[in-house]
């Protein structure tokens, strides 16, 4: 095994019982690789009172839960990670970071994984990949390297040299799509012989892909006869309030959300619960009352389809609420509960932690692993495959009685990965197809290699467009962020993430971008653009305003609509659906003195997203466009500020 150079920067040690704790002292080791990818197993010392240990990083999107080590002796685990700089930390019982040695540590370690040798691999999306007629290849090259060619008889219509952090890419899109070869430095790969493109993109939609994601409390309120009493619609939110808004009255604006181009309707929890937001669910096979019933539930579906639209759930799987009958049966029984090993518990106090814990708060911490601190939420131990398979039958009923037609999990990150493959071997069985939405944070070089979700939560895209946008990035900088996000994900796993600009969780996009219109406009036509599925936060399209939790889940405002912005997004689903602008091809970047351009190069035609630096003229050869304009210029030009899409013939 060859040892990594491991950068550990230690903090205050807490030397008690240092030597129950054991006294090897372990580093990462490389315990394969294929010059790229490699294996690299963390390991630490056993110790009595140990019932989880988690690796927890950027690697996973700092996940609690997700990689779990384990073994007789000492605890490991095996990741495998491309080149990269990762920081990570191990969390003993959830609340007590660790080093390797088994010392207790406030300090995170880190690691850096470099690239030797040139690798391509044709196996790799990332690599290697045919889109409506177009091949996308690239190869990793350690930095000192001087040239890059490509071999092949195929027309290349771009090439460039990205530069990353740990090696640089070369870039070639290639009409006509055969055999090739590289040469890098005057040595060609393969030394024989030639590669062959292996993967091909496939569309994961089938008319606009759009994503229209509701917060059911707060969207639209149909009657109701049961003499519920609500907080006037529009007031401000807060943590605890009610407005009742109802899976009826989503049905009901089925035809409104039909007219903006939504395919997909992405809906927050809508379990019975205790709260507004219902991540704390009580019962999983319940609708919660203040939203309708299981019958509801259903014709909102049926209704769906019957559109054409598609109907995806948000799944609370990490944590359950204290409400959960098997939580209140620990509580009450402790160990002789039957779903004593539901929970993780770390002592034998069976009480309800409330309120939030914190690192600082010492010797205060929960008897029982949570989401985040957060006593009222406790974490759900999917290491038992009891829970896993409840679960399981959870997705199951949704998926064969409801007919839904996909699942978005909660904290996607920090649940044990095996509940995932599990799930798919499922889908798999039964021969459905659902997409799967894993919420993570970060870009995470896991979850898509192993195929765990078909989808993520692009929170890494958002602030990559939201940065070009503001002009804290230029387009240079956006298109290197691209590669990045392609390399890392894979070229035909990118068309179903789920692309984001805002959420529930987050500032909304107006209020990101201090109220400019315009800057929200172009935001959403460089997300209609890209691959994936673009999603709107309802009321996004209107004008709707808000800041951090939970002003950014306002009432959708019915009374109050900004027609113009709603306009614009009508006509950018209408563009996007006629000319198919998300998918084929492939994606690059250019700018000058003039313009910043984003392309989607396709076999027969390319579409352009143009972005003035000045006053500039529409090419005379477009077939088709997309102008928005704040001025009154001549109707062939386009003021800085503006942008406009157009179609051209190759």
């Amino acid at each position: 095994m060859k040892l990594l150079t491991l950068n550990v920067c230690f903090g205050l040690l807490d030397q008690t019982n240092i030597a129950q704790r054991g006294s090897l002292h372990y580093m990462p080791q490389i315990v394969s690789s294929d010059g790229f990818f490699s294996k690299v197993r963390f390991q630490m010392s056993k110790f009595d009172g140990i019932k989880t240990a988690y690796l927890s990083g950027d690697l996973n999107c700092w996940g609690e839960g997700s990689i779990v080590l384990s073994g007789e002796d000492s605890l490991s685990v095996d990741v495998t990670l491309p080149p990269g700089h990762y920081n990570y930390t191990i969390l003993i019982n959830q609340y007590q970071r660790y080093l390797e040695s088994g010392r207790p540590s406030k300090k995170r370690s880190s690691i850096e994984l470099g690239l030797g040798k040139v690798y391509h691999n044709p196996d790799l999306s990332q690599f290697s990949c045919i889109s409506q007629g177009l091949m996308e290849l690239r190869v990793a090259v350690p930095k000192a390297t001087k040239k890059i060619e490509l071999l092949c008889k195929g027309n290349t219509i771009k090439e460039k040299r990205v530069k990353l952090d740990k090696y640089d890419l070369g870039v070639f899109f290639v009409n006509n799509p055969g055999d090739y070869a590289f040469v890098v430095d005057d040595k060609r790969y393969p030394a024989q012989g030639n590669f062959s493109p292996k993967n091909e993109t496939r569309k994961l939609y089938d008319s606009s892909g759009i994503i229209y994601h509701i917060f059911p409390d707060r969207f639209n309120r149909s009657e109701q006869s049961d003499g519920r009493v609500f907080e006037k619609w529009g007031a401000a939110p807060k943590y605890n309030n009610f407005f009742g808004g109802n899976i009826k009255g989503i049905t009901e604006k089925l035809g409104y959300l039909q007219s903006i181009g939504a395919e997909f309707l992405y809906i927050n929890p809508i379990f019975k619960a205790n709260s507004n937001h219902r991540y704390d669910v009580s019962d999983y096979y319940e609708v919660d009352p203040i939203l309708g019933d299981m019958q509801s539930l259903k014709e909102l579906v049926q209704e769906a389809h019957r559109k054409g639209m598609k109907i995806i759930l948000d799944m609370v799987f990490n944590h359950s609420s204290t409400t959960f009958a098997p939580f209140l049966d620990v509580i009450k029984n402790g160990t002789n509960s039957k779903f004593f090993d539901w929970y993780l518990f770390h002592s034998n106090d069976f009480r309800v932690y409330r309120g939030r814990y914190k690192p600082t708060d010492k010797n205060n911490e929960p008897s029982y692993e949570t989401f985040m601190g957060h006593g009222l939420l406790p974490k759900l131990n999917h290491l038992n495959k009891e829970v896993r398979n409840y679960f399981r039958g959870v997705i199951r009923y949704y998926a064969e009685e409801i007919r839904v037609d996909g699942f978005r999990f909660d904290v996607a990150h920090s649940m044990f990965l095996d509940f995932f493959r599990e799930l798919n071997e499922d889908f798999d069985r039964r021969k459905e197809r659902k997409i799967t939405i894993g919420e993570a944070w970060c870009l995470s070089p896991l979850f898509f290699r192993e195929k765990y979700w078909n989808s993520v939560t692009n929170y890494y895209l958002r602030d990559a467009i939201i940065s070009y946008v503001n002009g804290s990035i230029d387009i240079s900088e956006f298109d290197t962020r691209l590669e990045k996000y392609i390399i890392t994900t894979g070229r035909t796993e990118i068309e179903g993430v789920m692309n984001i600009l805002d959420s529930h969780d987050t500032i909304r996009i107006l209020n990101k971008f201090k109220g400019s219109l315009n800057r929200v406009k172009l935001a959403f036509a460089i997300l209609y653009l890209l691959n994936g599925l673009p999603t709107i936060y309802y009321g996004d399209e209107v004008g709707l305003h808000g800041g951090r939790d939970p002003d950014d889940r306002r009432c959708f405002p019915w009374e109050k609509i900004d027609s113009e912005l709603l306009v614009f997004f009508k006509n950018l689903a209408d563009f996007r659906m006629r000319h198919d602008i998300g998918y084929g091809g492939a994606i690059s970047c250019l700018s000058n003195s003039s313009w910043d351009a984003l392309i989607r190069y396709r076999k027969k035609d390319q579409i352009r997203l143009y972005v003035p630096k000045k006053l500039t003229k529409l090419p005379e050869n477009t077939k088709d466009s997309l102008v928005v304009k704040r001025y009154n210029t001549a109707s062939n030009y386009v003021s800085a500020g503006d942008f406009f899409f157009t179609i051209t013939s190759r």
